[in-house]
């Protein structure tokens, strides 16, 4: 498939050559991260987190994507809790690489003593600067395709 975008054109080759879905759903069963293993994790997420990506689905993603979306909580068991960041992570200064909705999601997976699950590695290093390690399982970004992918077969590629 072609994309006009550079970034979603990137996001395919790098799909193509190493999917990331396997990864991801081996890291959330438990398989060979270290943790010992067997049976998925206890997975939650903050209020904030679970918000934005549902309005992020609903805005940019296709029927599949949003279909796949609304199964996600179900096949998980995704808890979502509310947000309650850690007081270590409120204290680190906002900084246009690490703000409120940072603070939200990060400090409340750290309040949960939790492994945040996130493609933004930029965010933890931005706490680890001032010295706070944030625990994270860091994955590939991955753009919702479907409506551009949709456009491109209809329009034709792009020159």
């Amino acid at each position: 498939t072609r994309f006009a975008d550079k970034i979603l054109r990137d996001q395919a080759a790098e799909e193509g050559a190493e999917r990331e879905l396997p990864r991801l759903t081996a890291f959330l069963r438990g398989d060979g991260d270290g943790a010992g293993g067997g049976g998925h994790k206890t997975i939650f997420t903050s209020r904030f987190a679970w918000d934005k990506f549902q309005s992020i689905v609903s805005t940019v993603g296709g029927p599949r994507e949003r279909q796949r979306a609304a199964d996600l909580r179900i096949r998980w068991d995704i808890t979502i809790v509310e947000d309650c960041p850690s007081v270590r992570v409120c204290a680190l200064a906002k900084t246009s690489r690490f703000g409120d909705r940072h603070q939200r999601i990060f400090g409340t997976g750290d309040t949960l003593d939790a492994i945040t699950v996130t493609a933004n590695a930029r965010t933890c290093r931005a706490a680890a600067s001032p010295g706070v390690q944030l625990a994270a399982f860091i994955h590939a970004a991955r753009a919702l395709t479907e409506r551009k992918e949709r456009a491109v077969s209809v329009r034709g590629p792009a020159s």
